[in-house]
């Protein structure tokens, strides 16, 4: 995590300085930068001795090739191993004298730092992977709004799927609040997202409800629209116990939406640069359990950072 973190640290530090140097407003991760990194073919060898438990050179390079050439490792010739196995057995020296692999009687296998390494690598690709996949929206919205701990984990959206569109969001957004059973806990800048029916559920204790309100604008203006202010003084006035609420001023908010259902789903969508306001038609949902704990991590964060009403 510790290596994702530094990667992170530079991103924004560079990201920043093309904001002021140009005046751009798109936000970039250092994909040449990441690429250099995972040139290092140590993954593949952790990897595969991991799996073994212990190789030696040669075994170590039977199982190379048969990766490469896609066949089983007794396939690979005699000849072909010896070609390549004096760059692997240097490998395996270069990993052992870092420590990342230990050796007994001509035999490799981790070490406490190559397990550390293994794991740390394995996530770094996973991230990248997403980062990938997502990268031009990404470059449009502010992910940079996800706290570090989570954003170092950014990898946990591959369990989730994303809406094409507004129908679809609509679409999910509806069938799955309608599951509620028990609570469901909520980040929004407009309280008309929430349905009637949840409010008055509260009403009738039937739910219990966490909500993160945020101003979408400075206190006095907020509430020029008269739906929202009818709704937080509905909400705020009314005998509504089973509800727990604070607040992040416009100032202090942090740009992330989102709904959780009885800790089964959850949906999330990030902030839209152009626009400026968060793209609900892009969220990321899902039932996956490393998923929905994520997003539960996320409000977290955001939760102990806001203030009481």
């Amino acid at each position: 995590m510790m290596m994702m973190q530094m990667l992170l640290m530079n991103d924004n530090k560079k990201t920043s300085q093309k904001k002021r140097n140009s005046g751009k407003k798109k936000l970039k991760f250092p994909e040449n930068l990441i690429d250099e990194v995972l040139k290092m073919d140590r993954l593949l060898y952790l990897n595969i001795i991991h799996k073994k438990r212990s190789l030696t050179s040669l075994q170590m390079t039977r199982e190379i090739l048969a990766l490469e050439k896609n066949v089983k490792p007794e396939q690979v010739k005699e000849e072909e191993m010896e070609k390549i196995n004096p760059n692997v057995n240097k490998r395996l020296r270069d990993l052992n004298r870092l420590k990342i692999l230990n050796d007994y009687e001509g035999e490799y296998f981790l070490s406490s730092i190559g397990f550390l390494i293994l794991d740390e690598l394995t996530r770094l690709k996973s991230n990248i992977e997403v980062l990938r996949k997502y990268k031009g929206f990404f470059d449009d919205h502010d992910y940079t709004a996800i706290p570090p701990r989570q954003l170092c984990e950014i990898h946990k959206l591959q369990f989730a799927k994303q809406c094409e569109d507004a129908i679809e969001y609509k679409g999910v957004i509806e069938e799955n609040t309608a599951k509620t059973a028990h609570e469901i806990h909520i980040a929004t800048e407009h309280l008309h997202d929430i349905p009637s029916w949840i409010i008055q559920e509260l009403k009738e204790k039937n739910l219990a409800l966490k909500l993160i309100y945020q101003f979408e604008e400075p206190f006095k203006k907020n509430f020029d629209d008269k739906e929202e202010r009818n709704l937080w003084e509905e909400i705020i006035d009314g005998d509504i116990s089973a509800a727990e609420l604070r607040y992040l001023t416009f100032e202090d908010r942090i740009p992330i939406g989102i709904r959780i259902i009885d800790q089964n789903w959850a949906i999330l969508n990030l902030f839209e640069i152009s626009k400026k306001k968060l793209d609900r038609p892009r969220s990321f949902y899902g039932v996956h359990e490393q998923f929905v704990t994520w997003v539960e991590e996320i409000f977290s964060g955001m939760w102990n950072f806001s203030k009481l009403l």
